[in-house]
């Protein structure tokens, strides 16, 4: 018998023995890619994902209007 594990999107790693699914191998140069153009559109360097606005906004400069 099968046995399957229930988790939610943010569970999945620590749900089921910290295992990836197939398809997620091939992410790794698309993630590193997409972490770089917000480098260098922001100059603000995250480090884990989601890539969120809160993560964002506080390594910005301040602009005065």
């Amino acid at each position: 018998m099968t046995k399957f594990c229930k988790a939610t999107a943010g569970e999945a790693a620590k749900a089921c023995g910290r295992t990836k699914g197939l398809g997620e191998l091939g992410n790794c140069g698309a993630n590193a890619a997409v972490v770089n153009a917000v480098f260098n559109a922001t100059g603000v360097r995250v480090r884990d994902f989601p890539i969120t606005l809160e993560k964002v906004l506080p390594g910005l400069p301040r602009v005065e209007v």
